[in-house]
């Protein structure tokens, strides 16, 4: 579709962009009325009120050190959202990521769970599965690029796919706020979708362009997970992205995932299996910034706001 210009005297006779607004607006509406998630949701009620409902429209980016819980925290609002999610993972294998919602939804450590018999196994982990019956998962961890040209990106196909599915969904009259695609971690995809000799600066220019491209076209909300630089590592910060200025640039919100820690670098825990967290706002298009203290569990891989 080529731009044009929209002189706001003529909304009158071109009401395209007033008709669009209203529409937006009134569903919104219609959605908070009966008492609906008006955006994919996020596990934490403030984080949700920082962000005008949930996550936007676009891309939100969310950083954090090696081990800090991004893919749980990621897995648990694909889970929660409240609306169709799908999860592209690079970095955690399928049968990973159903032992992690398993062990959030029945409330069992995840490494009691690793030992269980089948039988027991089994009526926990089919409670997990429909427990989130709009997620859908792609594994990407198995994943070989074709070694040939002619035969394409498989990736770029994937995700073909996945804007066919966007229309089929937004073309329908639904109860449930726009949907969410988690990207687990950009930086992964992004060299999965490239070849050996291709510069990472140049993978993630072409990843970030079409994320955020898909995101704005097909009114989706895209989660994707990013690596931080080494200067980064343990502050944070709104430049904490590795390899590209865009993530900070591109992005509706950014957000940093962080372990609250002692005056010694020690974790501040509440026992042995709570850690003390916290989730920033570092840039928001729609609203404030602000800083959310959470708790995460990990042996059951659940977060709480608090």
């Amino acid at each position: 579709m080529r731009p044009k210009i929209l002189w706001l005297g003529n909304l009158g006779s071109d009401r395209s962009a007033l008709d669009d607004l209203l529409a937006q607006c009134e569903r919104r509406a219609q959605l908070s009325k009966q008492g609906k998630p008006v955006a994919p949701r996020l596990p934490s009620r403030r984080l949700n009120e920082i962000l005008g409902g949930g996550l936007p429209v676009g891309l939100t980016v969310l950083h954090g050190a090696p081990g800090a819980g991004k893919s749980a925290f990621a897995l648990q609002c694909a889970c929660e959202c409240g609306c169709p999610a799908l999860i592209i993972s690079a970095e955690l294998p399928v049968t990973e990521l159903l032992l992690r919602i398993t062990a959030r939804v029945n409330e069992k450590p995840r490494r009691e769970l690793q030992y269980m018999p089948r039988d027991q196994l089994e009526p926990l982990l089919m409670r997990a599965v429909q427990a989130s019956p709009h997620l859908g998962v792609v594994d990407l961890t198995r994943y070989a690029p074709p070694t040939n040209a002619e035969q394409g990106n498989g990736l770029q196909e994937l995700l073909a796919q996945f804007t066919e599915a966007l229309r089929e969904y937004n073309a329908r009259d639904v109860q449930a706020p726009y949907p969410l695609l988690v990207v687990d971690s950009v930086h992964t995809v992004a060299r999965l979708a490239g070849d050996a000799y291709t510069r990472e600066y140049d993978l993630l220019t072409g990843a970030l362009t079409y994320l955020d491209m898909l995101a704005r076209y097909h009114g989706v909300a895209v989660l994707g997970i990013a690596e931080r630089n080494r200067e980064a590592m343990q502050g944070g910060g709104l430049t904490a992205a590795a390899g590209h200025r865009l993530f900070e640039y591109i992005a509706e919100a950014m957000l940093s995932l962080d372990v609250e820690r002692d005056q010694n670098g020690e974790m501040k825990r509440i026992n042995d299996d709570m850690v003390l967290m916290k989730v920033r706002v570092l840039k928001n298009r729609n609203g404030e910034i602000g800083e959310v203290p959470v708790t995460f569990d990990g042996r059951r891989m659940r977060f709480t706001e608090g």
